[in-house]
């Protein structure tokens, strides 16, 4: 993996590779797996131009000097500052490591847990929807598939996006459970499920209208996909957002 930050100490050049293959154990996605890889290296290339050799000294105030460091960086693409969500993403990725390395007793210190840092993400203001809007919701669906995603949307808190991926062998309805495999930033986590919602999802998976409306538009019933277009095909998430904004005015994030 190349990297225009070069790192010399043998000690630091091991941290960051068992820090990519920690990310990798607990389902972060390669995207993401390289993009913190990349910021780790660049940290600690910062701590090598300061003569930083040893996570034990490195402190709070060399983190908060990285951080204006970073702030004053020109980017190797284009020349400009970098942005303070760029800015952000790296300064997140020194965090996340050295929770990992404290958790491990690589460290002692967090030197990064109490420090802040910006990130200029415009905030968008969505409505929140009272039981009653819900149940309005419900009545507007006309299909069990309809309401089966309503079930993951709003009864699991599942994105748009993890509705859309989701496949058959992720619900597992006689443990009540349903497995996100790459959700936010690439990571796995698994949804607890209620009884009712359990129910309903596998009501809707078996059922004789889901088989149908496959077989009609040339699909196979046996797709691993559980949500689909009117090709059969995986539905993506402009549809299904397209879907949710028509009876509600709103969508998924």
């Amino acid at each position: 993996m190349t990297s225009k930050h070069v790192i010399y100490s043998e000690l630091y050049q091991s941290e960051v590779q068992s820090f990519y293959d920690y990310l990798k154990t607990v389902g972060c996605n390669e995207k993401h797996r390289r993009s913190k890889y990349l910021n780790l290296k660049e940290f600690f290339c910062f701590m090598e131009s300061r003569n930083i050799f040893e996570l034990q000294q490195i402190t709070p105030f060399d983190v908060s000097e990285f951080y204006s460091h970073l702030r004053q960086r020109q980017s190797l693409k284009n020349g400009q500052l970098l942005s303070e969500r760029f800015v952000y993403r790296i300064m997140r990725s020194v965090q996340e490591y050295f929770g990992y390395a404290l958790a491990l007793g690589k460290t002692g210190i967090h030197p990064a847990s109490h420090l802040k840092f910006r990130s200029r993400k415009p905030r968008t203001e969505r409505p929140v929807l009272t039981q009653d809007n819900i149940r309005e919701l419900y009545l507007a669906a006309e299909t069990l598939q309809q309401r089966a995603m309503l079930h993951i949307g709003y009864g699991c808190g599942l994105r748009v996006g993890e509705i859309s991926a989701l496949n058959i062998a992720d619900i597992h309805t006689t443990e009540n459970r349903v497995v996100v495999r790459s959700g936010k930033m690439g990571k796995r986590r698994v949804v607890p499920i209620n009884d009712a919602i359990s129910a309903e999802l596998q009501k809707f998976i078996f059922s004789d209208e889901r088989k149908n409306e496959l077989t009609d538009c040339g699909a196979d019933e046996a797709v691993e996909h559980v949500f689909y277009d009117s090709t059969g095909s995986r539905i993506q998430q402009w549809t299904l957002n397209k879907w949710l904004k028509k009876i509600s005015g709103v969508s998924f994030r």
